[in-house]
């Protein structure tokens, strides 16, 4: 005989909130830089929570560490292993500087990142992957605080 069970209605979501984290680096430790990240990290904490479709995944970050090489900053490495194993949806950072120094680098964890399906929002620049010149193929040329990135997608 074959029976009908009821499901009962959720009170949960239809619907996924998207997981996003911040990340944020100085490049000393003095303390005028140290409350510099202070702020980023509320900042972020607070932007984050106000959208209610998100959810606050983590505020990364490293103090006192110089951006010229990824492989030595354990925060954004902690930041690309979660994006890796599919914790993370969104990234977002103050500027491409504060990601990355290096254009090497920074071009080889916004190709990771897009590969993952994940986007950045560099804000100062005001550069959002999935609308900006990196997801349509063409080169884009950005110079900022003394530094010169080529973003180039393949």
């Amino acid at each position: 005989m074959k029976t009908i069970r009821k499901i009962e209605k959720s009170s949960a979501h239809c619907f996924a909130r998207l997981r996003v984290a911040a990340y944020c680096r100085v490049s000393t430790d003095q303390y005028e830089q140290l409350e510099s990240l202070e702020t980023q990290r509320s900042h972020y904490d607070e932007y984050i929570r106000a959208h209610k479709d998100w959810e606050l995944v983590n505020v990364y970050y490293d103090e006192g560490i110089s951006g010229t090489r990824a492989d030595t900053r354990p925060g954004l490495q902690r930041l690309m292993a979660d994006c890796r194993l599919r914790r993370i949806d969104m990234v977002l950072t103050k500027s491409i500087s504060r990601f990355a120094r290096n254009t090497a680098d920074c071009l080889s964890l916004v190709r990771e990142l897009i590969s993952l399906n994940i986007p950045i929002l560099f804000e100062k620049e005001n550069l959002y992957t999935p609308e900006s010149p990196i997801n349509r193929g063409f080169t884009a040329l950005l110079q900022k605080d003394g530094v010169c990135l080529v973003f180039e997608y393949m």
